[in-house]
């Protein structure tokens, strides 16, 4: 039953009551009031102003007439024999009183129990009485206690009246039961130990206590969760997959990793992808409701990544931390690098223009054809054509036939016109655009573009969108489950890709770097209309200890402008810059590979020409007669014969 009074008729309300052997050894409620008054005075308890939720377990000794207030707020009075139902339902109050007591009488049936609280219990809590302070401040009924205290009350000694106890403490941030002082009747309450992990500034620094996190699958897998095994529901690590630094530090690092350091707590990842989703009437993405599911049922304290905070979330059973402003939604294209396919060449000239040339052709073939049967006149008629150009009419006069000169010459003019009228239709196909960049939905659905989105509840978001022309868009919306086909989806198709700001700058980075530098900065367009506009941050178990320091914590970091949108674009204008350097310094292999062929061509000539220069004069010296002296053995036969002209004859040497 329930009972509520106030201030000194606290008394009243558990009636008179029959003393029995079994009420020898109860604590009377005075006393026991007076020591939650002494905790609150050793500052282990809060200022009551809010008032005190209190169960009273079992028969207490009856009391004088009502004296002066025992509380100096109003007091909402449990009586019960088996209590462990209904504390846990006073643990689970949403009213602000503090704290929630437990007074053990005699009678009294309460343990607490092996289920765990479906959120956490807004208030500190305390027990008193003849229990196991140890080992009961430990069930998992009650660790999801900010703070437990527990008086655990000996004996009555012999021959005496002293009653003495010790004082137990478990804290959110001190997860360790700690024995922290002593009580007596004669001496009052005697603390040692105030340690609860919160520092003098009001920082919580903890000795490791687990913090749960449940990892929410999207329909994008740009959030990865890694197994030890497929058959394990945890994660050994959690990853983002993005190409911008800033994304990943504010996404992992900042909202997780970050705060885990922070408060000196242990990560574990709990993966919700297999789990069932909480049911219920809200209408909300089942990743969300199973992630929900977990923190009801006390299985994780925190979710992540973030998540946009519809309205309907607010109606479940958990406490929202959001990032403290409102994040717009637009859309960003991409302008596609020029390409042109078969059909598209061909329209650059009208069929006249194909039709005269293809004439024109068929007759220069067949003037070829002639020439090259005319004898002398079609001897090198390939020299002739190139004399015509070369505007050596008197020498092409010696190659080519007068009658055939004027149909050349028109073939050739013809030819050097179309020509350059297609290489100018070309250069304009490839460079000046062919419609303008749109700025609103209204652009986009004129020009027959095509939304894309990596969360699936963004088709249903947008589709019950004011706009009509968002909602037209959201009809053909595409849901793309792998971040690596978005990129190529905007170089490739008409598509703009819609989602938070911070979202599109990631994407934006992926595709400058996807497009090998044919897709520069100034080639992203940014949308002017915002689709809507949403909060996003995490859903925390209801009443955790940190959710008000997180709040804390986000207007710090939004007053930094650590996570502005001007930041994003810097840094995706910086890569901008550095894929322009990348493009650049891709030319440099092409133009490298071209000057080695130069150098090796070179040198190959100057090599072939030393070799022919060489194997010439080679061939010089053995064309050149030998020179004989014809009158060589005339000089051999007269060697002998002494001076010339001693036989009477003379020899005339030429």
């Amino acid at each position: 039953m329930d009972d509520t009074r106030a201030n000194g008729s606290t008394r009243a309300a558990l009636g008179a009551t029959p003393l029995s052997w079994e009420l020898s050894d109860v604590l009377p409620l005075t006393a026991q009031l007076s020591v939650l008054r002494q905790l609150r005075e050793q500052d282990l308890l809060p200022a009551a102003a809010d008032g005190l939720g209190l169960t009273l377990c079992g028969d207490f000794p009856p009391e004088p007439a009502p004296g002066p207030p025992l509380w100096d707020a109003p007091v909402l009075v449990r009586t019960c024999r088996r209590c462990q139902g209904p504390f846990r339902a006073e643990l689970l109050r949403d009213q602000p009183m503090l704290p929630r007591a437990l007074l053990q009488g005699a009678g009294c049936e309460y343990w607490p129990g092996a289920r765990p609280l479906p959120h956490w219990s807004p208030r500190p809590a305390v027990l008193l009485g003849r229990l196991d302070c140890r080992a009961g401040l430990l069930r998992p009924e009650l660790d999801r206690l900010p703070d437990a205290l527990c008086l655990q009350l000996d004996g009555r000694l012999p021959d005496t009246a002293e009653r003495t106890g010790r004082l137990f403490r478990r804290t959110f941030a001190l997860r360790a039961v700690r024995e922290i002082g002593s009580w007596s009747s004669s001496g009052g309450l005697r603390v040692t130990d105030y340690r609860t992990g919160v520092q003098p500034n009001g920082h919580i620094v903890t000795d490791g206590t687990p913090l749960r996190v449940a990892f929410i699958q999207y329909t994008s897998n740009q959030y990865n969760c890694r197994r030890p095994t497929p058959e394990n529901g945890t994660c050994s690590a959690v990853g983002v997959h993005t190409q911008m630094p800033l994304f990943r530090f504010i996404q992992l690092e900042l909202k997780l990793l970050e705060m885990a350091q922070q408060y000196n707590t242990t990560l574990e990842f709990v993966d919700t992808a297999r789990l069932p989703p909480l049911r219920t009437s809200v209408r909300l993405p089942r990743s969300t409701l199973r992630a929900v599911g977990l923190l009801a049922s006390g299985g994780a304290d925190h979710t992540w990544p973030n998540s946009a905070l519809q309205s309907a979330i607010y109606q479940l059973p958990v406490s929202m931390v959001d990032n403290r402003y409102l994040v717009p939604f637009s859309f960003v294209t991409v302008r596609r690098p020029a390409r042109l396919d078969a059909s598209q060449l061909l329209r650059l000239l009208s069929p006249g223009a194909w039709a005269a040339l293809g004439v024109s052709t068929m007759l220069m073939a067949v003037l070829l054809v002639v020439m090259h049967h005319l004898g002398s006149h079609g001897v090198r008629f390939s020299d002739a054509l190139a004399m015509l150009l070369g505007q050596s009419v008197s020498l092409g006069a010696e190659r080519l036939l007068a009658r055939h000169r004027p149909l050349v010459g028109v073939w050739v003019a013809m030819s050097l016109i179309l020509t350059t009228a297609f290489l100018s239709d070309l250069i304009t196909a490839l460079t000046v655009p062919r419609d303008y960049p749109p700025r609103t939905a209204r652009d986009l659905v004129q020009q027959n573009y095509r939304l894309l989105a990596d969360f699936g509840h963004m088709k249903t978001v947008y589709s019950h969108s004011p706009n009509p022309h968002v909602r037209k868009l959201a009809s053909k919306m595409e849901i793309v489950s792998s971040p690596d086909k978005i990129p190529q989806a905007l170089l490739g198709r008409r598509t703009a890709y819609t989602m938070a700001l911070p979202a599109v700058w990631e994407t934006v980075v992926g595709v400058m770097r996807r497009s090998n530098g044919s897709a520069l900065f100034e080639d992203i367009n940014m949308g002017d209309e915002a689709f809507g506009v949403t909060l996003f941050g995490s859903m925390w178990s209801k009443h955790h200890p940190l959710v008000e320091r997180r709040f804390a914590f986000a207007n710090r970091r939004l007053a930094s402008g650590l996570t502005s949108g001007r930041r994003f674009e810097e840094q995706a204008r910086h890569f901008g810059l550095r894929a322009r350097s990348d493009a650049v310094a891709s030319m440099h292999g092409p133009l490298l590979l071209c000057a080695v062929g130069l150098l090796l061509g070179l040198l190959t000539l100057l090599l072939e020409l030393a070799a022919a220069r060489l194997a010439s004069r080679r061939q010089r010296v053995r064309q050149d007669p030998v020179q004989v002296d014809p009158l060589a053995p005339l000089r051999s036969a007269t060697a002998g014969r002494g001076p010339a002209g001693s036989d009477g004859m003379s020899v005339v040497v030429p």
